[in-house]
């Protein structure tokens, strides 16, 4: 095989791939799998000086992989975590092309690649307390436009316990907010719908909320809260998102010094499981509501303290019974083999 026949294999698999994904999986999962490939090209380039016409399936040896988690840690810094979840997308990848049985060698070599330890004090995302929430919340505002979508978005980010992605995704249309018991669809991780009840004040924040910024008649296909710039029919990105939290975070904190340095989006759904096996609520219908398949994966969420993993513990025990064509430059790169 030429090598050029190889750089369009190798590009004609991952597009294949990447179709499989969308199909399968959440938007968050697919962008991570291409900005884990970009950056495996962007290193084969620049630190292997690999040509985009010699690259193909055979450089995902097992010595090159360690050699690119040993980059992504020391020259990206990046953490063990992010190590580990960019070398796991790949390997998925790498299982996706196996189903030739040319390719199951490197499948298996990829799959023996060391992963960076992780303690699990490293792994915990720290919840907030309820009354930092409501702090941050109140100090935010709903006076002004951007205030308003941003203690709207946080509101239903804690309350419903989502994930980012999921709030961003959201339409108007997926909103009922005018039926007996108010709720919205959630378009989760494996492209698995759920539906959330809302309290009453926040099914009346939202419907303010829409009439405000989306008018009385809204259309049922612009996205709840969606990107400032490019307009409704763009989500906003997470990154914006928490750049903003953060924003106002630093504003609340000089009233409430209290409140963390930093904030992530994904707290909100931590602190909301965590919050809710405080009040009591059965381990296992918390897992339902955050739409987890297994226990052991709440269990992340709320093992915070030796005290409340034993609380969840005994509740267990107690309840349990295409076609694609090639892009070729004068000067291409590695990564235009998968745009």
């Amino acid at each position: 095989m030429k090598k050029r026949d190889n750089a369009y294999k190798f590009a004609n698999e991952f597009m294949k791939f990447m179709a499989n994904s969308y199909e399968k999986r959440s938007d968050y999962t697919s962008i991570g799998y291409k900005q884990s490939m970009t950056m495996f090209l962007d290193y084969a380039e620049k630190v292997k000086k690999v040509k985009p016409s010699s690259f193909g399936l055979e450089y995902f040896t097992y010595d090159n992989l360690t050699e690119y988690m040993s980059w992504l840690r020391y020259e990206k810094n990046l953490s063990p975590q992010t190590c580990n979840l960019r070398m796991s997308q790949i390997v998925a990848f790498l299982k996706f092309v196996a189903r030739d049985p040319h390719y199951r060698a490197i499948y298996m070599e990829a799959s023996y690649v060391a992963r960076f330890k992780v303690t699990v004090s490293d792994n915990i995302v720290g919840p907030i307390s309820k009354e930092s929430i409501l702090n941050l919340i109140k100090t935010i505002g709903t006076d002004k436009d951007c205030g308003l979508k941003y203690s709207t978005m946080l509101t239903l980010l804690y309350q419903t316990a989502t994930r980012i992605s999921e709030i961003l995704s959201l339409k108007i249309s997926d909103l009922f907010l005018n039926e007996p018991i108010p709720s919205i669809n959630v378009l989760g991780k494996g492209n698995k719908f759920r539906k959330l009840s809302l309290l009453k004040p926040l099914n009346k924040q939202l419907k303010y909320y829409i009439r405000k910024v989306h008018g009385e008649k809204p259309n049922p296909n612009d996205y709840l809260f969606f990107s400032k710039c490019k307009g409704k029919n763009e989500k906003c990105s997470t990154r914006s998102v928490n750049k903003q939290i953060n924003v106002y975070l630093a504003i609340a904190r000089k009233k409430y010094p209290e409140l963390p340095e930093h904030i992530h989006s994904h707290q909100f759904r931590h602190s909301m499981a965590t919050h809710m096996i405080d009040d009591g609520i059965n381990v296992f219908n918390v897992s339902k509501f955050l739409g987890h398949k297994s226990v052991s994966t709440t269990m992340k969420y709320i093992g915070i303290t030796p005290k409340m993993t034993e609380k969840a513990i005994a509740q267990i025990e107690s309840s349990s019974l295409h076609h694609i064509s090639a892009k070729w430059k004068k000067t291409p790169s590695l990564v235009d083999l998968i745009k």
